[in-house]
């Protein structure tokens, strides 16, 4: 018990740190990404996943996390980052309870983009085309951050 408290804290503590840095700087650091896998396999091996995750439904989860997004980075609409954080989610949430985090965070990154719109008329863009070498900034929305929130939110509400 001790076990999967101290494992479920430090992968909540991951997706904090993801969280805030991708508000910050608009990245998602690969090792926090490996790290948050790495914990959901160990948890679903030690049988300490929050929703009792067998590591193959771990790994499948994980599997459809990222097929599901694959499409919105190959469109530019989403960072590289923001897929493999979804994937890394999956290893806890599973098939099920990602697609009810996928919704969520949908849901609070539409209402982060219209309430940067509602602050800064005509600024806030979901996507911008890549141009050039110095490009401008793939997205105002950090969907990294809403992704972890909507995580914890299935995590503690759906226990």
């Amino acid at each position: 018990m001790l076990g999967a408290i101290a494992l479920q804290g430090l992968a909540a503590a991951v997706l904090v740190h993801v969280a805030w840095c991708d508000m910050r700087w608009r990245r998602i650091a690969n090792r926090d990404v490996l790290l948050l896998a790495a914990l959901g396999a160990v948890a679903a091996v030690l049988e300490a996943s929050p929703f009792g995750l067998s590591l193959g439904q771990a790994l499948l989860g994980m599997a459809l996390a990222l097929l599901a997004l694959l499409p919105f980075y190959l469109l530019r609409w989403m960072g590289a980052g923001d897929v493999k954080l979804a994937a890394a989610m999956g290893m806890w949430l599973g098939a099920v309870h990602a697609g009810e985090a996928w919704v969520i965070s949908v849901l609070l990154a539409v209402a982060w983009g219209l309430g940067l719109r509602w602050a800064r008329p005509g600024t806030a863009q979901l996507a911008v085309p890549r141009a050039g070498p110095h490009m401008p900034p793939l997205r105002q929305v950090p969907y990294g951050m809403a992704l972890s929130l909507a995580a914890v939110a299935v995590w503690w509400l759906r226990r």
